[in-house]
């Protein structure tokens, strides 16, 4: 199963020697192919440790502009939707995780995604479902804790 890949460490290591740092693919078949193995091994994929530490490293799709695009096939906002959708699945399963997520500041990286494509910007909106509305605020607004001091000044 996707979970006893992700425990072996097989997923991890999968994205760590294709997609995150500076070993990337130049091949565009096998980076396609690398894309699409590992959304499909998320989407399958509900082990918390795993997926937050993929969360932490793997580029934001913004960040990896600069990367060689496949011509068909799985993309990085592809992978980075489904990781985006199986944190949703293991904050369902588990929702103790959603305060080591919040610790760790992987929701206020995981909104980089609202500049992404449709399906991305998808995959954040279940994904911030699964946190109160005013943890998402405040991971979208840097200055949220001065607003909210504002607010209670005025008042």
């Amino acid at each position: 199963s996707a979970n006893a890949v992700a425990v072996g460490g097989g997923l991890l290591t999968m994205a760590r020697s294709t997609l995150v740092g500076g070993r990337r693919l130049t091949s565009l078949p096998a980076l396609s192919a690398a894309r699409a193995g590992l959304a499909k091994g998320l989407a399958k994929c509900t082990h918390y440790p795993t997926l937050a530490d993929l969360m932490a490293e793997l580029p934001l799709p913004t960040q990896a502009a600069s990367a060689p695009a496949a011509t068909s096939g799985s993309t990085d906002a592809e992978v980075h939707s489904a990781l985006l959708l199986a944190l949703a699945g293991a904050f369902a399963k588990n929702g103790n995780h959603r305060l080591d997520f919040m610790r760790r500041s992987l929701l206020v990286r995981a909104q980089g995604a609202q500049n992404g494509d449709k399906k991305l910007e998808e995959a954040l909106g279940k994904l911030n479902a699964s946190f109160p509305g005013q943890m998402v605020k405040a991971s979208q607004d840097p200055d949220y804790e001065q607003t909210l001091l504002r607010k209670i000044a005025d008042k």
